[in-house]
């Protein structure tokens, strides 16, 4: 499933739209306010380019049919309904460059602009769970998304397999990559 065909879903568009008028109701995340989403929406802009420039460098000369506005839907869809936060979006960028790596490394590849856009969800499913003490079940995502159950624990089986189980994040890649998006954002703002 692509991430287009992932957020142009009827069910999750409807969810969109019954979230964007939860949200003007103040029934959203406890966390989310205002000033919140308006800085999150200019992270989640950086945090897509990135995602999708790491991708588009994987399948070099391979159309993905993804565009930035579709990638900041969806994190704001993971925002609103699972309160994805910044610091989740830098792991989540960490260890898709890990997975590309680690696969490259391995001699497989799993990864394929068929599958993208699961393979994102199951991305951030992962890194929910790694940063958080208590985080929503699988059957949680799968209702959302419209995945069979078995779908997501399979391809996040497949994803954690690939990169050895190795979730954790150095500070040091963590601050690097914190610091390379708020560059892009000091020469925006500059601009």
């Amino acid at each position: 499933m692509s991430i287009a065909q992932v957020m142009n879903y009827s069910p999750i568009k409807e969810n969109i739209v019954k979230l964007e008028k939860s949200d003007i109701s103040g029934n959203s995340c406890t966390l989310d306010n205002l000033l919140y989403a308006n800085v999150a929406e200019i992270y989640f802009e950086l945090v897509a380019q990135e995602l999708l420039k790491t991708l588009e460098d994987y399948f070099l000369g391979t159309s993905l049919n993804l565009t930035v506005p579709n990638f900041v839907q969806f994190l704001n869809f993971l925002r609103v309904n699972a309160c994805l936060s910044i610091e989740e979006c830098i792991i989540a960028i960490a260890l898709l460059k890990r997975f590309i790596q680690k696969q490259s490394l391995k001699g497989v590849q799993l990864l394929k602009a068929n599958n993208i856009g699961t393979f994102l969800i199951v991305l951030f499913i992962d890194t929910i769970k790694i940063h958080r003490d208590y985080a929503f079940k699988n059957s949680c995502f799968a209702r959302i998304f419209d995945i069979p159950i078995r779908v997501i624990n399979q391809s996040e089986l497949a994803f954690l397999r690939i990169i050895d189980f190795d979730t954790w994040i150095q500070q040091e890649t963590f601050s690097r990559l914190f610091q390379d998006i708020l560059n892009v954002l000091l020469i925006k703002i500059e601009h």
